[in-house]
């Protein structure tokens, strides 16, 4: 195995290979530093999540700001939905 964890020239190309090794390499690791890893893996997801929904919360936020400019240049509300795929009744509350 630990011939395999150092010289996989094929990796790349061969994803089970590529997981193999990321389990060879977490196998191979101290307690302490596999404590370190789960905490920095747990980190690393929870900011990818917080962007993921900051980047949601932005594209409805600049929709709301786009239907709302549309609305007050005289564009039909089904229009506006389907442009800014926002519901139709929430287009009719702004």
């Amino acid at each position: 195995m630990e011939t395999m964890t150092t010289n996989l020239p094929f990796k790349n190309l061969q994803p089970a290979f590529s997981k193999m090794q990321s389990i060879a390499e977490l196998a191979k690791m101290t307690p302490e530093d596999l404590k370190k890893y789960h905490i920095s893996l747990d980190t690393y997801r929870t900011n990818l999540n917080a962007w993921r929904c900051a980047k949601r919360e932005g594209i409805v936020e600049g929709s709301l700001l786009a239907a709302r400019r549309m609305k007050e240049k005289g564009i039909a509300n089904d229009i506006i939905a389907e442009c800014t795929d926002l519901p139709l009744s929430e287009i009719e509350s702004l």
